[in-house]
């Protein structure tokens, strides 16, 4: 009976061993796994983003003109220096200010007006926000060819709509631009905004109207305080994207007239490939990284304190 009993301890022992080998192998082999699945993502961005971003930042120290065949030269935070004295940098900055700001705040306002209307359940909605979506898929080259030809002197509708010289006016071309950005991301703001209202609980909005609340009751205490996280997060996805906007500028008036449309963007595409300053154009890049991430931090921050 001992001899039994001894038998079946040593098969669970030899059970109990053979399982933890076998939860350790499939552990090892799900990490095996997970790297391989996570392997093309990686590399992808090891070789086209980290790698590239930590040259940037090497050449924000250096002076170097390939065209010329220059050597690197270092030149320490010169080029930073340079950059806050640089006129034409801080005309850019200003710029590309001006136009985030009022792009963004009409964007804003005109995604959460038509959030709101088409979240009452409109007959229809559905081809609405199929229709409404259409501009936020097109690609930015096409939809400044596409405003290009609208704001044409000659051949553009709006030239005969509300006077010539959009383009060609140094006082309006900026306009133009924002005009352009707004048909093309209200959109984004919209699909945000929408997204969020439908998925909150409509006995909030009867439970309010059955206490006496009207509609304005209901958007000013119900609807805006729960779509504040979204709303924040709607203006620091797309005023970071409006801050690096190139392609419809490029397109419609090359940063002119003189350089009354010159954003940040254009002012370093200038420098990198026009002029082949590729360290001062470099440094310019790192310096809006910076501000870029300052406004994510900010954001984050602002997201825990709440």
């Amino acid at each position: 009976m001992a001899k039994l009993n001894d038998s079946i301890q040593n098969l669970q022992e030899l059970n109990t061993v053979v399982s933890k080998k076998r939860t350790k192998s499939s552990r090892d082999n799900s990490k095996l796994y997970l790297w391989l699945f996570l392997a093309p993502a990686v590399i992808y961005l090891t070789v086209w983003k980290f790698i590239p971003l930590l040259f940037t930042v090497f050449l924000s120290f250096t002076s170097w003109n390939p065209l010329k065949g220059e050597p690197i030269t270092f030149v320490g935070v010169q080029n930073f220096l340079y950059i806050f004295q640089d006129k034409s940098f801080l005309h850019s900055l200003t710029t590309t200010m001006f136009f985030l700001v009022v792009a963004v705040l009409i964007e804003l306002m005109l995604g959460l007006c038509i959030a709101l209307i088409l979240d009452e359940g409109l007959r229809g909605e559905n081809i609405y926000k199929t229709l409404l979506l259409i501009p936020m898929v097109i690609a930015p080259a096409v939809v400044g060819t596409i405003w290009y030809i609208l704001f044409h002197d000659t051949l553009g509708p709006m030239s005969y709509i509300f006077g010539e010289g959009w383009l060609t006016d140094p006082d309006r071309a900026i306009y133009s631009i924002i005009l352009t950005d707004i048909w093309h991301w209200t959109p984004f703001m919209f699909l945000l905004i929408i997204s969020a209202l439908q998925v909150f609980p409509r006995d909030l909005y009867e439970a309010a109207s059955v206490d006496g609340a009207k509609w304005y009751h209901i958007l000013w205490y119900v609807k805006l305080p729960m779509l504040r996280y979204t709303i924040v997060a709607a203006i620091i996805l797309r005023s970071m994207d409006a801050f690096r906007i190139f392609d419809e500028i490029m397109i419609m008036t090359g940063g002119g007239p003189g350089n009354s449309t010159e954003t940040t963007s254009l002012l370093i595409h200038k420098n990198a490939f026009k002029f082949f300053e590729t360290g001062y154009a470099s440094a310019m890049v790192v310096v809006l990284l910076i501000f870029t991430v300052m406004m994510y931090i900010g954001y984050m921050k602002r997201m825990r304190m709440e």
